[in-house]
């Protein structure tokens, strides 16, 4: 099963790397670089941006990865039946991968980056765009810590 954002347009082939990946790694949960839009004009806090969310080179292969990005991510059903991977009462974005990369990690469930599976971001990356998703991160990790106060010690968000 691929979930994808709705602000995120996968590349032709992400879709047949995600498979590979599964069928390279079974058990294990996928995910795939998502890249901002090239703006007409990049200014440069644009590419000072940039630099900090850089792209993956897609000859390194699957790579290893401590906790989940969302906008483009597989598994396979049965990890998660009956009722899928995300909790329903999360209500900040990024909350939900906060608290599923806290979970795989408990499970022992490996989690890979497949950089060759691409999806674009539909806005451009702004310093306005990365300003208002950094906030939602930092109110996605207040909400986790109040729902689930054990998060706090998991190494990534300690």
């Amino acid at each position: 099963m691929i979930c994808v954002d709705d602000d995120i347009l996968l590349d032709r082939d992400a879709i047949n790397w995600h498979l590979k990946a599964h069928k390279m790694m079974p058990g294990s949960v996928v995910f795939g670089q998502c890249i901002f839009r090239p703006a007409s004009r990049e200014s440069r806090s644009q590419a000072y941006l940039a630099e900090l969310s850089p792209v993956v080179d897609p000859a390194a292969g699957l790579v290893p990865q401590p906790v989940v990005a969302s906008g483009q991510i597989s598994f396979e059903r049965a990890q998660f039946a009956p009722d899928g991977p995300y909790r329903s009462d999360l209500r900040t974005p990024a909350a939900e991968e906060y608290e599923l990369s806290f979970r795989l990690a408990r499970r022992g469930i490996p989690i890979y980056l497949e950089p060759r599976a691409v999806g674009t971001h539909l806005v451009t990356g702004g310093v306005t765009e990365k300003t208002i998703q950094e906030f939602k991160y930092g109110i996605a990790v207040g909400e986790l810590f109040y729902k689930v106060p054990e998060l706090k010690e998991f190494a990534p968000y300690a």
